[in-house]
């Protein structure tokens, strides 16, 4: 029998079934998708250009001939019609990820997308995308249009400022989506640490900046502890600082541990973070990255270095998972260690409101 090469085919309106059912859990991502794909455009135009105008995300909900259309606009870099056919209409082919590999992990720590499968995800909660795009320095702008089948159209588009706008036609089983309210609570759990200023309808997204960021208005690290405490002030909090590895160098973690005044065992533990991969939210109650006996510590952490699962839902457990982890944990021993010795009364408060969950792991440890 001869030997051929054949081409495979990708069934598309297959390929978003899988993704809907499989890879991703909740919906919303969509807007975290879109959110994202806007935010690494405006990085990019300002690392090509330092002194670009101030960016700007902006979400406007529409009716058009009855139906929903939420759009998702920007000032970033935009797109020629090459870089459409090369990376929008090519699944897999992320512009963000080509950057990162040509500028390096340096110069590129602000992009979040890496996939190039984040446009996909729209047709979680549309059935037709219309991206209009004009690249910075380009005269001419460009339309694209896909209904979720193997085919789109792209034609040339009068298109008044550069960015682009990605508008999205909500299904009938998303028209729950279709409200202020809702967008905004989705987008303000996903992005509500990315210091690219962002609009709902107009009204712009109220959020301070992490502890570690440079921003000007940033949120205490006591303020925040509070908050992934129930909002109750907690009996400690440890800063987590960038550590040197022999083989990856200086890794970039950041973030802080908070113990709180107490825990329920058969209620209420902790030993889970929310996990950020450039102020993005990856996982909101992350576990693996805590020591298996800090079980009344809470926390969040923050690092660019770590690798996210294919539906940014979860991390990967690769090697910088591991170098983080050990690193989460000396340094929360450390900090113990600190207290115990310097702070005997805020030990004491520490011990008194954890002892039963204490003594659990120290008697699972001795086993």
């Amino acid at each position: 029998m001869t030997a051929r090469l054949a081409q495979l085919e990708l069934h598309l309106p297959g390929l978003l079934k899988l993704l809907g059912e499989h890879l991703y859990s909740d919906r919303r991502v969509a807007f975290r998708e879109l959110v994202q794909n806007a935010h690494d455009s405006c990085v990019r135009r300002r690392l090509e250009d330092p002194s670009a105008p101030e960016s700007r995300v902006s979400i406007r909900l529409e009716e058009r001939d009855g139906r929903a259309w939420v759009c998702f606009d920007d000032n970033g870099l935009g797109l020629t019609d090459g870089e459409i056919e090369r990376f929008l209409s090519t699944i897999g082919r992320g512009q963000t990820g080509a950057i990162k590999q040509e500028l390096g992990a340096a110069r590129t720590e602000e992009l979040v997308g890496q996939f190039g499968v984040g446009l996909l995800s729209a047709f979680l909660i549309g059935d037709r995308v219309v991206v209009t795009t004009r690249r910075v320095g380009e005269p001419q702008g460009w339309q694209w249009i896909c209904d979720g089948q193997q085919t789109y159209r792209l034609e040339e588009k009068d298109v008044a400022s550069e960015g682009t706008s990605v508008a999205v036609r909500l299904r009938d089983d998303a028209r729950d989506l279709a409200s202020p309210a809702r967008v905004r609570e989705a987008v303000r759990h996903y992005a509500g640490w990315l210091e690219t200023p962002i609009a709902i309808d107009g009204s712009p997204l109220s959020t301070r900046a992490l502890p570690w960021s440079d921003q000007l208005s940033r949120i205490t690290p006591l303020e925040l502890a509070t908050s992934l405490c129930d909002d109750r002030p907690p009996l400690a909090v440890v800063e987590l600082a960038p550590f040197e590895d022999p083989e990856l160098g200086t890794v970039p973690l950041h973030g802080l541990l908070a113990i709180p005044e107490g825990s329920q065992l058969s209620v209420r533990e902790y030993g889970r973070a929310t996990v950020l991969i450039r102020r993005m939210l990856v996982d909101p109650r992350a576990e693996g990255l805590l020591p298996r006996w800090a079980r009344f510590v809470t926390g969040m952490i923050d690092c660019a270095r770590l690798e996210p699962t294919a539906s940014r839902e979860t991390v990967r457990h690769e090697r910088v998972f591991a170098a983080v982890r050990d690193a989460i944990e000396v340094q929360l021993t450390e900090a113990l260690q600190r207290i115990a010795d310097e702070e005997p009364q805020r030990w004491q408060r520490i011990i008194d409101a954890h002892a039963a969950l204490l003594k659990r792991w120290a008697l699972d440890s001795a086993v």
